[in-house]
């Protein structure tokens, strides 16, 4: 992998474009818990949220104004979303920049089946469950360099930390990036991003409080995820580091990078406990025996049926 990654752009062929919802298949590279250039996937981005904050307000406008475009043929430029729901350009890009990499939103601006199911059962974005679930998508996606890297790596329970001090932390990845967009663009999405869970739409999940203007304190402790919510995370792990396994060992996924458990701030205890919930309600199968420690997945059980069901209430 040569020259600099992208800052902005995203892939014409999404994968989240199709009907199935598949994830993108990424490369575990690395499990080491500090910045590392080698552990950059090919086409990795640094910023999305071109440094604004996702507010409920303006998702909920958003979606549903790709829900009330479903039915036509006629292409959907952000230019005209911004019109149209007076929204500033810049916000509506940076929001549906977010919006895709949570696979709700296609690279073409239409509503994903997720998207869909979002907008039929938690059109408020008020489901603290669903809410892990998309902080889980974005901050597992090792291509969202940023997302990614501050909730498996910089954020530790207990700080109290300023935006300068986090974005210092990338400083590893100058040479991928120039020095200047480092100091730059840096920032201004990791604000972006703190004042989503600080703030406005995350912040039910009680990771960031603002304690003054410019410094946060972090709060890594788990607050309890639902055993679907789990198993959808799980299933999305599954799928996009470790493509096509019909089983995963435990330790795989409590306290290892991208994974569910250290995302939703599980111990192993915690973990296990749930995977015997959905165990006993036939979601999954663990295996324990002839020296096995392991969850073996039903084929016809995906991700996206999981929320769904949970969604649902069923």
């Amino acid at each position: 992998m040569t020259g600099q990654l992208r800052l902005f752009d995203l892939d014409s062929n999404d994968p989240h474009d199709s009907d199935d919802q598949r994830l993108e298949p990424l490369q575990l590279t690395s499990q080491i818990s500090e910045m590392s250039q080698d552990a950059l996937p090919e086409g990795s981005l640094l910023a999305l949220t071109r440094g604004y904050e996702m507010q409920q307000i303006h998702i909920t406008r958003i979606i549903s104004y790709l829900e009330e475009q479903s039915e036509t043929d006629k292409l959907i430029g952000r230019e005209h979303i911004s019109q149209d729901l007076s929204i500033p350009l810049e916000r509506v890009k940076g929001n549906i920049n977010v919006l895709i990499k949570a696979g709700l939103v296609t690279s073409r601006n239409r509503l994903t089946n997720f998207g869909k199911i979002i907008h039929k059962f938690a059109p408020y974005w008020d489901d603290l469950g669903c809410l892990w679930f998309i902080h889980y998508l974005l901050s597992s996606n090792a291509k969202l360099v940023l997302w990614s890297n501050i909730f498996n790596k910089v954020l530790q329970d207990g700080q109290e930390i300023s935006i300068n001090q986090v974005a210092k932390a990338f400083t590893p990845f100058i040479g991928r990036w120039s020095e200047k967009t480092l100091k730059t663009k840096v920032p201004q999405e990791i604000g972006g991003i703190f004042k989503s869970y600080a703030e406005t739409i995350f912040s039910p999940l009680g990771i960031l409080f603002k304690s003054e203007i410019g410094n946060y304190e972090v709060n890594c402790i788990f607050g309890g995820v639902p055993s679907l919510v789990f198993l959808s995370a799980l299933l999305a792990y599954r799928d996009q580091y470790f493509e096509g396994a019909s089983s995963l060992e435990v330790p795989l996924f409590v306290d290892k990078i991208y994974s569910p458990g250290r995302i939703f701030y599980m111990n192993e205890k915690d973990v296990r406990s749930t995977l015997d919930d959905l165990h006993t309600n036939d979601f999954i199968t663990v295996e324990t025996r002839s020296g096995l420690d392991q969850v073996r997945f039903k084929r016809e059980i995906t991700w996206l049926s999981v929320i769904t069901e949970y969604l649902q209430g069923e």
